[in-house]
């Protein structure tokens, strides 16, 4: 029987979060006044935190970078 090789949990340590986060397609808001628009980008935007395991004092300000 072959092993399966364990699954990265961590991304290298050279890999910059911007980078990480970027690779996610993270989308900015362009600011629209749209109640509906605004929460589906949050929403992703959570998504991605989630999966790029940002941590929470870094999310605020990575929500700015991208609110245009």
């Amino acid at each position: 029987m072959t092993r399966i090789p364990p699954i990265l949990l961590s991304p290298p340590k050279s890999e910059k979060l911007v980078d990480r986060i970027q690779r996610h397609n993270a989308k900015v808001y362009e600011g629209k006044y749209d109640a509906v628009e605004l929460e589906e980008w949050i929403r992703g935007m959570e998504k991605i935190f989630v999966v790029v395991k940002v941590l929470e004092e870094k999310k605020l300000n990575i929500e700015i970078f991208y609110f245009a």
